[in-house]
């Protein structure tokens, strides 16, 4: 089930402690003081989701600024940056293979 972060305390949501470390430190670095939805939103993309969440955030026709693999208890998720327009965005964690499927060819476009 997708879980949407727009708030630092929506991170508690999240069942895995690493994952759950990993977008609490993230958030921070990039948001600082700010409030998180002022900004934008975290989703967390799980592994029985499809890639109709995409869809469903209106967001699945948007090229991604960034694609980074991050590992976190042995196994890899992707960290997927989208920016809509100036000062909107969202950052995307998922282990599901078809996000990530959907998103390999922007690693491999960096050689990666």
């Amino acid at each position: 089930m997708m879980i949407r972060i727009s708030k630092v305390e929506d991170v508690e949501k999240i069942g895995l402690e690493s994952l759950r470390n990993e977008i609490d430190s993230y958030i921070r670095e990039i948001v600082g003081e700010e409030e998180l939805s002022e900004v934008g939103e975290i989703i967390v993309i799980e592994d029985t989701d499809s890639s109709d969440v995409l869809v469903d955030l209106n967001i699945a026709d948007i090229e991604p600024e960034f694609v980074d693999k991050v590992k976190l208890d042995n196994m890899i998720y992707f960290r997927i940056t989208l920016i809509c327009g100036d000062s909107f965005g969202y950052i995307i964690y998922s282990s599901a293979e078809e996000i990530k499927n959907i998103f390999a060819r922007y690693l491999k476009e960096r050689g990666e």
